[in-house]
């Protein structure tokens, strides 16, 4: 048995642990030594969780991990799915085919996001954000936008994966059987009750004890140590991660990178909203004709509307940058 101590120890080393991949954390300090770990997990002052915390320094580790990231991506290119079905744009490796293959892909296990075009266009600002789509194992086109402006651009048709299309084909698929073997991570109590009564009425049998309530986290990079705990004690087979875009794919590379196992990260967003009524219901004619936006609109105009101008910044992102990663806004950086 573990005295508190080891315990507090172990918890701040897998803390940390999730600022590098795996095949890098050879390079980090054991719990024995602390201080170069504390360096690593600096509290920020505007955090409403005690689980929620932030890096505000980048140190030689982080740096090395995130290189180390890069050439390891670029080298599993090769090994992975034919290369015929996947399109760089924007420097995010976009999967190309069906739904029920990106399905199959999902659930093989990895990092699974769904970024809409608001979130995309802080590609130029926001470094933990890109840092997490550039290190995904799945990104779908679930932006319509992007879509319509790819194709009008490279001449090619793409179709486009919705993250909700992507969601129902996950539930038919009896994937996330027995519950034991699933964690949701939701946004707020009345959006978990609401998601777990329209669970119930699909036969997913989940409780509150299958959930976990975010907190608030903040811009950076995130490190929630008591989600690593329950994750490493659960050892979910799948987690699906139903907090708003930008921000959940950030915790799930954390995830990711925190884990000594590999599940099956699903960064859903609003999708499951979408079907219980949390978010504004989204027949199925206007999702494959690109409308849902629309529809969002219309229901939280002064929500949703100043959202929806701002994405359009990721039209001429597009024009200028094709495939390749946006540069960089040195002077509008998210820190």
């Amino acid at each position: 048995m573990k005295s508190n101590q080891c315990l507090d120890n172990d918890l701040e080393f897998q803390g940390a642990l999730a600022l590098v991949p795996r095949h890098c954390r050879v390079e980090m300090t054991k719990p024995g030594s602390n201080a170069p770990l504390r360096s690593l997990m600096q509290v920020t002052n505007n955090q409403t969780h005690p689980a929620a915390t932030t890096s505000v320094s980048r140190t030689a580790e982080v740096g090395r991990a995130k290189a180390s990231d890069a050439k390891y991506a670029n080298s599993m290119d090769a090994q992975k799915d034919d290369h015929s079905s996947f399109q760089h744009i924007l420097g995010v490796r976009f999967f190309i085919g069906s739904a029920n293959e990106a399905l199959q892909i999902g659930l093989r296990a990895g990092l699974v996001v769904v970024p809409a075009a608001p979130a995309l266009a802080e590609l130029e600002r926001d470094e933990y954000y890109r840092e997490a789509l550039f290190n995904a194992d799945l990104a779908i086109t679930d932006s319509g936008l992007m879509v319509l402006v790819w194709q009008l651009l490279a001449a090619k048709r793409i179709p486009r994966v919705s993250g909700l299309i992507y969601f129902k084909l996950l539930l038919e698929s009896d994937a996330l059987q027995p519950r034991e073997s699933v964690l949701w991570i939701m946004p707020n109590a009345q959006a978990r009750d609401r998601n777990l009564v329209w669970l119930h009425a699909q036969g997913y049998y989940f409780n509150e004890s299958d959930c976990y309530i975010a907190p608030h986290y903040p811009a950076g990079l995130i490190i929630d140590n008591v989600l690593i705990r329950i994750v490493t004690e659960r050892k979910p087979r799948h987690i699906v991660v139903c907090i708003g875009g930008g921000t959940q794919e950030r915790l799930g590379l954390m995830l990711k990178r925190a884990c000594d196992f590999r599940p099956c990260i699903h960064c859903i967003g609003a999708a499951i909203g979408f079907l219980t009524g949390s978010q504004v219901r989204i027949p199925v004619w206007a999702d494959r004709l690109f409308l849902g936006w629309l529809f969002r609109c219309l229901s939280e105009p002064r929500k949703f509307v100043p959202r929806y101008w701002k994405a359009c910044k990721l039209v001429p992102m597009i024009i200028r940058y094709r495939e390749k990663p946006p540069r960089m806004n040195a002077h509008n950086v998210v820190s």
